[in-house]
């Protein structure tokens, strides 16, 4: 009983890992994501990647991934993006963009 806990346990994290990389690789690829620029705004003072940042946290603190899209604005206008608490530039790569969604840029 207790291994098989253990198990699930290590095959969740796994699972999470596999998406974290994911979400960090689509983050990256992103031509509305700025590395150097992101790092000036949020990571004056942190010492991490700054895709791996916005992926998995900035994001969630309202923070934009380039002057070129608005985080907050893109959240604010699609609720069932905001509602299923999914990264917003994220969503907008996989399939906003093809779905002809507006951004915006930051205001």
């Amino acid at each position: 009983m207790r291994m098989m806990r253990i198990i699930k346990g290590i095959v969740k994290r796994y699972g999470r890992k596999k998406q974290f990389d994911r979400e960090v690789q689509i983050v990256c690829s992103s031509d509305l994501f700025d590395r150097e620029w992101y790092r000036r705004m949020y990571l004056k003072y942190e010492n991490c990647d700054p895709a791996w940042h916005y992926a998995i946290k900035g994001w969630k603190m309202g923070n934009d991934p380039s002057p070129w899209f608005s985080t907050k604005d893109y959240l604010a206008r699609y609720h069932d993006v905001r509602d299923a608490e999914v990264n917003p530039l994220i969503h907008y790569e996989v399939s906003g963009k093809y779905e002809f969604r507006m951004i915006k840029y930051q205001v």
